[in-house]
């Protein structure tokens, strides 16, 4: 997987692309939303080898990632287990109960 990052990387560098492996991870963030179409392929796999290498909380202060809350994770186990409030049996036909 590093030697293919790579190659894209020097690929990409003889094409006239930007190498963002020389900028900083703040850069790197400072800077979604704003790359060229062009370059977003070797954007987008070098924010994913340095989010890959980032602890939960410098993910969390980069905005990489959302601060996990204790609302969050319950309604994803709800979700994991099948116990959400799916809709699946409200409304007028709720229980088998059609027209006739």
């Amino acid at each position: 997987m590093k030697k293919l990052i790579l190659s894209v990387l020097v690929l990409g560098s003889f094409l006239g692309a930007t190498d963002y492996a020389t900028f900083s991870t703040e850069d790197l963030v400072s800077l979604r939303g704003t790359v060229p179409t062009e370059d977003r392929d070797a954007f987008k796999s070098e924010m994913q080898s340095r989010a890959s290498a980032l602890s939960y909380d410098e993910k969390v202060a980069y905005g990489i990632t959302q601060k996990r809350t204790a609302t969050s994770s319950a309604y994803a186990q709800r979700l994991r287990d099948g116990s959400g409030s799916g809709g699946m049996y409200k409304g007028a036909n709720a229980g088998g109960k059609g027209r006739r």
